[in-house]
């Protein structure tokens, strides 16, 4: 007997909820001698990172402390954390006159969280992802300044 929801026009299939949210496998590269894959080094992937066993301890300390938080946030569903993210940055764009603090807060805690995040992905980052990254906690903490001078 067939499964019902494979194979039919305009059926959806089913996914996994982790399904591409879990950790990445490594790529992989064929040996010397073609036989067995070997994991590709970092530096064959044109990835910028730190070598393992070399992590400093403000490094370790924050992949520590985060781990809870980030396992938290694994488990929510997948549009909480934009639709959040989104709506922090359009309502502290928006506040004006004497609601323009509580913009400038809600713009401080969008910046805070992408900064968190640029942190934990900085060893993995290409020196274009981090300057990207950079740029854009930038100019959130730009806009937060402007809001919180009253000039936004």
């Amino acid at each position: 007997m067939a499964n019902s929801h494979h194979g039919s026009p305009g059926s959806k299939k089913r996914r996994n909820r982790t399904q591409g949210r879990g950790v990445a496998k490594p790529e992989t590269s064929q040996s010397p001698s073609g036989s067995n894959p070997s994991p590709t080094a970092p530096s064959q992937r044109g990835v910028v990172g730190t070598p393992q066993g070399s992590d400093s301890d403000f490094r370790r300390s924050l992949n520590e402390a985060s781990a809870p938080i980030l396992m938290r946030l694994h488990g929510m569903p997948r549009w909480v954390i934009p639709v959040v993210m989104g709506l922090l940055l359009a309502t502290g764009l928006f506040l004006s006159d004497s609601w323009a603090w509580l913009g400038a807060l809600m713009l401080l805690a969008v910046s805070a969280f992408l900064a968190w995040l640029l942190a934990l992905s900085w060893p993995m980052l290409t020196t274009g992802g981090r300057l990207a990254r950079a740029l854009v906690v930038g100019a959130v903490l730009g806009l937060a300044a402007l809001k919180a001078l009253g000039k936004l």
